[in-house]
């Protein structure tokens, strides 16, 4: 949505500065119970602020190597329930994954993922001889079910 010019302004910048002050890490803040604080949080980093609005707190980051062997990405995998929640809460992780070709793994060990193993899309043809006509389809569905649906 875009803001019209001469909209007044929900928040002002020291209020903005003196709610980020109520928290010692930026994902405290934006991860907040209390909404408004997150909505300030998203108003903070789109207005530019976060230099002066962040500057007093931690940044914390995982050390160098962290995501290096494929057990401690599997092992931070296992903490989250979907692909997107690992790749939204360990982004370091995720990329980690994505370059080293551990993505299919890293399904398998997350409770919800919908594609255990092998393709997520699949491609399917099926042929009636009777009329000379073939169907061509794509599914993300298990085949056995899909082609349940088709017949």
């Amino acid at each position: 949505m875009l803001k019209k010019k001469n909209q007044p302004q929900k928040y002002s910048d020291e209020d903005l500065i003196l709610a980020a002050r109520k928290y010692e890490t930026r994902k405290a803040m934006r991860e907040s119970d209390d909404r408004i604080h997150q909505s300030m949080y998203v108003t903070i980093k789109a207005r530019g602020l976060s230099k002066i609005a962040f500057k007093h707190m931690k940044y914390i980051r995982k050390p160098n190597g962290t995501w290096g062997t494929k057990k401690a990405v599997l092992d931070e995998a296992k903490k989250y329930k979907t692909v997107t929640q690992f790749k939204r809460n360990a982004a370091g992780a995720y990329d980690a994954a994505q370059k080293n070709g551990w993505m299919t793994d890293v399904s398998n060990v997350l409770p919800s993922s919908q594609y255990k193993s092998g393709p997520q899309h699949m491609l399917y043809a099926i042929y009636n001889p009777l009329l000379k006509l073939a169907y061509v389809g794509q599914t993300t569905q298990a085949f056995a079910s899909r082609i349940v649906v088709v017949k």
